[in-house]
């Protein structure tokens, strides 16, 4: 049986461990693929590293590759090793739909991949390994429409879940089960490239197909489960009735524990309306929401998503009275953000008592609006991708230094190690070190702050 191969490389350097799911974006590709093939997966952040040696082999005839920025450079240079052995190699992922239309970058890609694919892979993939059986394969494929997630249904195939003969999970299994509600954001922060992959907007899968999966992995003896949504509980008044369906139906499943994402802006709709969404999530066993707080500055502007932080600190308290832990992100290096940034959000984490805090430092991905920004204003003097993990900084900010910014976010760190459980997973050595190496914290890019 001839061989596909799909990839993610780790991210080197990573600050906090991520949430470890299987990966959803590679295992809609194998559900779209067809049975004659055997579908091998390597998500390294799962335990086991691809080896070229023992895992290319004569009936491999394609190589996949999903690329986040920080691992793009990984992905090119494992992507020429393959080459050389006459595979076709093609990517896809967050990093190529974000440099669609930054040539230089793009045509990188175009130079070493037999094919690119841009957009959401599960409508892409199909028709990219016709044209390979026809050696007709194209050099970029683009996506025209939005997926319909109502007649998903990846779960079909879904080897965590159905015995399958053709697709194989490399790695260690996950404790949960990661799963889709829906796709998108309804956002547009000027830092995230979420909308290059997904498009604009949220959709959202039938209710009942998503009822379907998780009985189907709990049969299999999975019972945590991750919805992956940027916006599992809803602003807007339609969306946030499809959540009420949703909730409804799986409030008596035997779930023991999940967790999600969501907006502010959709849990303060709650909280005007009572609670109702979150005490049905409760009562089906949410444990905890992960929610993207990014900067309580004051002029803070792209985010389109804030509110007031004494309304936000009520509201978190109200949040966790529920028995549902908030955890949060937090960003610092925006232009609005001066030195006293630091202590104004530990004091705001601390007061609020959330669960969880992950601290990142505001990193312009290619594509991005904050990109174009700091970009044409020459103020990102660090361009190699492998440092574009979050916890480096690779542009001069506005108001502070360089060095500034990442002791300041160190001693934010620090302060909250031993009273914010996210905070405390990670010693304050451990953070500078996984930052800039062992030895003292570098200034040497000071010189070009102004």
């Amino acid at each position: 049986m001839k061989k596909i191969l799909l990839i993610s490389p780790n991210i080197p350097n990573q600050m906090y461990p991520q949430y470890k799911i299987h990966n959803l974006g590679l295992l809609s590709i194998a559900n779209s693929t067809p049975n004659k093939y055997q579908v091998e997966i390597f998500d390294e952040r799962l335990g086991e590293k691809f080896d070229f040696e023992s895992h290319i082999d004569k009936e491999v005839i394609l190589v996949g590759f999903q690329a986040l920025t920080a691992n793009a450079p990984i992905v090119f240079e494992l992507a020429k090793k393959i080459k050389r052995h006459k595979i076709k190699v093609v990517i896809g992922g967050p990093y190529v739909s974000s440099i669609k239309d930054m040539p230089k970058l793009f045509n990188e890609a175009i130079s070493i991949f037999d094919s690119i694919l841009v957009g959401e892979g599960d409508l892409i993939w199909p028709k990219m390994i016709m044209d390979l059986e026809k050696n007709e394969i194209k050099k970029v494929y683009r996506q025209k429409k939005q997926s319909n997630l109502e007649s998903l249904g990846s779960y079909k195939k879904d080897p965590r879940i159905n015995q399958s003969q053709n697709i194989i999970l490399h790695g260690k299994k996950p404790n949960a089960y990661g799963l889709e509600k829906g796709r998108g954001c309804s956002f547009k922060c000027d830092f995230c490239g979420a909308n290059h992959v997904f498009g604009e907007g949220y959709r959202e899968r039938n209710s009942n197909d998503i009822v379907k999966e998780i009985n189907s992995a709990l049969d299999k003896g999975w019972d945590h489960f991750y919805f992956v949504d940027n916006e599992f509980f809803r602003h807007i008044p339609k969306e946030r009735n499809k959540t009420k369906i949703l909730l409804e139906k799986i409030k008596n499943i035997p779930i023991k524990r999940w967790k999600t994402s969501t907006s502010l802006l959709a849990l303060k709709k709650d909280k005007e309306e009572g609670f109702p969404l979150l005490k049905l999530a409760k009562k089906s066993g949410l444990y905890s929401v992960f929610v993207g707080f990014e900067t309580i500055s004051e002029g803070r502007k792209g985010l389109g998503k804030l509110i007031k932080p004494k309304t936000t600190i009520r509201l978190v308290r109200e949040i966790q009275n529920l028995g549902i832990k908030v955890c949060g992100y937090f960003m610092f290096g925006f232009d609005w953000d001066s030195p006293d940034v630091f202590q104004s959000t530990t004091k705001f984490i601390l007061e609020a008592d959330i669960y969880k805090v992950n601290l990142y430092i505001l990193t312009p991905l290619p594509g991005t609006k904050i990109w174009n920004t700091l970009n044409k204003q020459g103020r990102i003097f660090d361009k190699n991708f492998l440092n574009y993990t979050c916890t480096r900084c690779v542009f001069i900010p506005k108001q502070m230094k360089p060095s500034e910014l990442v002791n300041g976010v160190i001693k934010c760190h620090s302060k909250l190690s031993k009273k914010v459980r996210g905070a405390d997973q990670l010693s304050i050595r451990y953070y500078a070190e996984r930052v800039f190496g062992k030895g003292s914290l570098p200034a040497k890019h000071d010189i070009a702050y102004n």
